[in-house]
C-alpha cells in the first residue's frame, strides 16, 4: 500500500513538473508562442520579393502538387507565386493572407485560394499535429482572429480547459513526435547500422508519394472526406465561425481581386461524386459569394479532368497538374477578358 502511494504520489510529481517546464512556452489560447518574426514569414516573404507575383496561389498540397507556376505565368503573361503548407487548410491560408502576402509593399492584382468540398467554412480542420508547426511559423503573437475561430470559440469547454490549464496536454503532439524520432534514430538506426541522416533519406525514398498505393490512399481520403461530411455544418450556419468573411474583407480592403477554386476529387472521376451530398451547401455558397461579388471557379464536375490525371489520393500527378493548369489559365484570361 505504502509503495503504491509512494508510485503515485511521485507520477503526479513528474506530472506536475512537466506541465510547469512547458507552461511558459505557450499562450494560454493553446497555439505556440511564437517567435519576434516567424520563421515561415521570413522565408515566404523572401520569395515573394523575388518574384514580385500578380498572381498568389494558397491552399495546401493541393496547389502544391496542382499548379504550374511556371506554366500559367507562360500562358497568361503574368508572374506568379504559390504559397502553400501540405495539410496546411483555411487557418493557414489565412495567415498566409494576412502575414505574408498583405505585408509587402506591393500586392497581386489577384488571389486565387485552392479548397475541396467545404474546407473554407471548417476553422478548425487540420490545425492541430502536422499543421500546428505552420500556423506557429506563420502566427504573430496577437491574432485575435486565430484565436477567436480556432482555438477559443471553436473548441469546446472541456478541450479549451485542458488547452488553457494543461500544457503536456497541449504539446501532445511534441512529445509523439520526441517518442517516435527517439525510436527511430537512438533504436532502429545503430541496429541497421545507418546513421540517422542516411536512415531518414531512406524512409523518404520507401514511402515516396510515387511509390504509394494510388487506390489506398484514395480510400483512406474517401473515408476522412467522409468522417468530415457527418459533422458538417450548413454554409449559413458555418459561414460566419469561418475564415471566409475574412478572406473577402481583407481581399477587397487592399484591391485585390479575390477567385476561390473548388478542385475536384478523385472519388468525381468515378461516378460517386460527393457534389449532389453538397448540393444545398453549395446552393448558398454561390447565393453568399454572388452577393460580395466573389468568383468561383467549380471543377468539382469537369468532364476534363479524369482519373488518369490523379496520382495518389487527390493529388494531380505530373501530367494532371499540367492539364488543370492550363484550364484554369484558360478561364483565369476570361474573367480578365470580361472586367
Amino acid at each position: 500500500m505504502n509503495w503504491t502511494k509512494k508510485s503515485t504520489s511521485a507520477t503526479l510529481l513528474v506530472f506536475a513538473l512537466l506541465n510547469l517546464l512547458l507552461y511558459k512556452a505557450y499562450e494560454t489560447t493553446g497555439r505556440s508562442k511564437p517567435s519576434s518574426e516567424p520563421e515561415l514569414i521570413t522565408s515566404i516573404s523572401k520569395s515573394y520579393q523575388e518574384k514580385r507575383p500578380q498572381v498568389v496561389f494558397i491552399g495546401s498540397s493541393i496547389v502544391g502538387k496542382g499548379v504550374n507556376t511556371e506554366l500559367f505565368t507562360k500562358l497568361t503573361q503574368m508572374r506568379s507565386m504559390k504559397i502553400w503548407y501540405a495539410g496546411g487548410m483555411s487557418a493557414c491560408w489565412y495567415l498566409m493572407l494576412k502575414n505574408v502576402v498583405l505585408q509587402q509593399k506591393e500586392f497581386p492584382s489577384h488571389l486565387l485560394i485552392y479548397f475541396r468540398n467545404n474546407g473554407l467554412t471548417d476553422p478548425m480542420r487540420e490545425v492541430m499535429g502536422h499543421s500546428r508547426e505552420a500556423i506557429a511559423g506563420l502566427a504573430y503573437g496577437d491574432e485575435p482572429e486565430l484565436d477567436r475561430l480556432v482555438y477559443i470559440g471553436g473548441a469546446s469547454r472541456t478541450e479549451y480547459f485542458f488547452h488553457r490549464q494543461i500544457p503536456l496536454f497541449r504539446r501532445r503532439t511534441e512529445v509523439q513526435e520526441i517518442l517516435t524520432n527517439t525510436t527511430k534514430f537512438k533504436l532502429v538506426a545503430p541496429l541497421v547500422g545507418q546513421s540517422q541522416t542516411e536512415l531518414q533519406r531512406a524512409l523518404e525514398r520507401q514511402f515516396h508519394e510515387e511509390k504509394l498505393d494510388a487506390t489506398l490512399a484514395t480510400i483512406r481520403q474517401d473515408e476522412l472526406e467522409k468522417r468530415l461530411q457527418e459533422n458538417m455544418d450548413s454554409f449559413d450556419k458555418a459561414v460566419n465561425k469561418s475564415f471566409l468573411p475574412l478572406f473577402i474583407e481583407l481581399t477587397k480592403k487592399h484591391s485585390i481581386k479575390l477567385i476561390l477554386v473548388r478542385n475536384k476529387t478523385s472519388r468525381d472521376c468515378l461516378g460517386e461524386s460527393y457534389a449532389k451530398d453538397f448540393s444545398a451547401y453549395f446552393t448558398k455558397m454561390r447565393r453568399y459569394l454572388k452577393k460580395h461579388n466573389i468568383t468561383m471557379l467549380d471543377y468539382s464536375v469537369n468532364e476534363a479532368i479524369e482519373k488518369r490525371h490523379f496520382g495518389a489520393g487527390d493529388h494531380l500527378s505530373h501530367e494532371g497538374k499540367n492539364h488543370f493548369t492550363k484550364l484554369v489559365a484558360k478561364d483565369f484570361l476570361q474573367l480578365l477578358n470580361k472586367d
